[in-house]
């Protein structure tokens, strides 16, 4: 579930002036290939280094990326932009190079891409950039995942064996922790896991370093990039403690946490979908041709109703699961078709395993069995995400616990 950005743009430079360590935003002078405009949009605040996003104005392109402002060093910065810059658009220009080789119309091409701040602490910068690209007539885009980790104290990428200690034999720690969870997602590869490569691809976040490898390497198009997300705890006496990367590992919502919030979400579905705390019969009307009934007691009217999922639902995923429900608003009260909705499936056996993260965002591979059928079982991606009062919620809509 990844987020693209939209086609909006703003003519202006925000000037922000934030500590002695930020002074005034500026522009990085240096060129990458291809743009033939650039607009600075909103600034994206992500712990530490202040990072700005970016559109460029390339053809059949909507591509964002970041840079980094508000450094008293302006040619540390303009040397981190460049290094951000060129990641952002190493996709698009080696596609278009490709496509020539191949003599395709690289004009029937179009790319699109964005990215994510997924840590910014302790003069580390990670940011991965999902990215892609769509061949006119194709039967489906092609997806790429890129990412990139900076020193921003010395304006230089940061390779994985760079975040170990010098003696770390990486490949003989980290493909046991790879294949075990592997086991433990229950994964079918298209081939058999070699393990870590040599210029292996990752990034880091919160709490775990993230491996990943690209679509089509040993998962289908419809799955995406596998990744793999390793504990900083379960690997800490092999950090390289100048990083402090184990400083931010205990600040993120263990497991369990996680697990009582998805059962939480779905016991809010089951109530919901029973028509609220039932007292007597329902009072059924007829509303375009559909019958429904309304709900009752504390979840009678919107405000009660947006009262009692927002503690555990966002609020877009709140007004998406209306829509998805077709509960409606009529004459002051809440409303339902008159049906009730539910599923076989045993959510007190759920299972979880966390695959990816960002700074305020987690995303867990879920397994809820069935409890007759294990076929019907289902394994779903469920995404949460930090609310400004610093609660976790999630995106999903209500009736995806059904």
């Amino acid at each position: 579930m990844i987020p693209k950005s939209g086609l909006r743009r703003f003519l202006s430079i925000l000037l922000i002036l934030f500590t002695t360590f930020l002074v005034t935003a500026c522009n990085s002078n240096e060129e990458s290939p291809g743009p033939l405009e650039e607009e600075k949009s909103e600034i994206l605040q992500s712990g530490s280094i202040t990072v700005q996003e970016v559109k460029a104005d390339l053809p059949q392109s909507d591509l964002t990326y970041p840079q980094v402002t508000g450094f008293s060093d302006q040619a540390l910065e303009e040397r981190i932009n460049k290094i951000l810059k060129n990641e952002a658009f190493s996709y698009r220009e080696k596609t278009l190079k490709e496509a020539t080789e191949l003599e395709l119309d690289g004009e029937k091409m179009s790319f699109y891409g964005d990215f994510e701040v997924a840590y910014n602490q302790s003069g580390l910068l990670s940011i991965a950039m999902p990215q892609g690209s769509y061949f006119e007539g194709a039967a489906h885009p092609n997806n790429y995942l890129s990412a990139i980790t900076v020193d921003v104290k010395e304006g230089k990428i940061v390779y994985l064996p760079e975040l170990f200690t010098e003696k770390t034999d990486l490949k003989a720690l980290l493909d046991p922790l790879m294949e075990a969870q592997i086991k433990a997602r229950n994964l079918t590869l298209l081939a058999d896991f070699a393990g870590l490569e040599e210029a292996q691809e990752y990034y880091l976040g919160p709490a775990h370093l993230i491996i990943y490898y690209q679509t089509y390497a040993y998962t289908p198009h419809a799955y995406g990039p596998l990744k793999l997300a390793i504990p900083y705890q379960q690997v800490a006496e092999h950090l390289d403690p100048r990083w402090g990367l184990l400083e931010r590992a205990t600040n993120m919502p263990t497991d369990e946490e996680v697990r009582n919030l998805l059962l939480e979400a779905h016991k809010k579905y089951l109530y919901l979908a029973r028509g609220g705390a039932v007292t007597g019969d329902f009072e059924n009307f007829t509303y375009e041709g559909m019958d429904y009934r309304y709900l009752q007691g504390d979840i009678a009217t919107r405000q009660g109703l947006l009262a009692y999922l927002s503690p555990i639902f966002t609020a877009t995923a709140i007004e998406q699961s209306l829509q998805n429900m077709a509960i409606i608003e009529h004459e002051g009260r809440m409303a339902q078709p008159n049906a009730d909705g539910g599923s076989m499936l045993n959510w007190e056996k759920l299972t979880l395993q966390l695959i990816d993260e960002g700074e305020k965002k987690r995303v867990y591979e879920i397994f809820i069995p069935h409890d007759t059928s294990p076929d019907d079982s289902e394994t779903w991606r469920c995404v949460i995400v930090q609310d400004q009062d610093g609660t976790w919620k999630t995106i999903e809509t209500v009736d995806s616990f059904m």
